[in-house]
């Protein structure tokens, strides 16, 4: 789903896969899962949302990255049925 960033960025920056009552699934770069506490991220957090660390493990959205992870997730859509 990610396309491969720089090392540094790596461990820095989550998707938020699903919401699981008071746990936030989240996806890093390498694929990994990560069960993380919705009391640890912003309150408007919401399924596909790109999540930078901020520090000793609080959150904040990306949203820049998110809208283009969105925009090639909807690509990759839409070529399937062209």
């Amino acid at each position: 789903m990610f396309k491969r960033r720089k090392k540094e960025n790596l461990l820095k920056r989550i998707s938020v896969d699903r919401l699981e009552g008071t746990i936030a699934i989240c996806i890093d770069y390498n694929g990994k899962s990560h069960n993380i506490s919705i009391l640890n991220l912003p309150k408007n957090v919401k399924e596909g949302d790109v999540l930078k660390c901020r520090s000793k493990g609080l959150f904040e959205i990306d949203v820049e990255e998110t809208k283009k992870q969105k925009e090639e997730i909807s690509n990759l859509q839409n070529k399937l049925f062209e």
